[in-house]
């Protein structure tokens, strides 16, 4: 169930794995005991054309992980860190020239409002 969505600006420069890369952060999620396995994770890369940056020059790469609510906070603490790691690891170039335009964000879903 798990949806995890890597967004990032067009002027992104690295040339990226996404198949890699979302492997990496699945098995990720194994290790720290969020998901059992992969079976119902949903990955997708979204790379938009339109957007505003008031710097033009400036980037963005975020990456969004939506789980059904109940996990433990340190444990979803973990794994913003460890996402944020392997965001850096994937974007050297960004990091060197851009270090504050990494984001990750955990969001809960109320298992009452989620139906698939």
């Amino acid at each position: 169930m798990p949806h995890i969505i890597l967004e990032h600006s067009n002027n992104v420069k690295e040339q990226t794995d996404y198949k890699e890369f979302f492997n990496s952060a699945v098995n990720k999620m194994i290790d720290l005991g969020i998901v059992a396995d992969s079976s119902s994770i949903k990955c997708r890369f979204i790379k938009p054309t339109e957007y505003f940056l008031s710097d033009p020059e400036n980037i963005f790469i975020h990456l969004q992980i939506s789980l059904l609510a109940g996990r433990d906070r340190d444990r979803l603490q973990a794994l913003s860190r460890e996402m944020k790691e392997l965001l850096q690891n994937n974007f050297k170039q960004s990091l060197a020239s851009h270090p504050d335009s990494f984001s990750v964000e955990i969001r809960e879903m109320d298992k009452d409002l989620y139906s698939k």
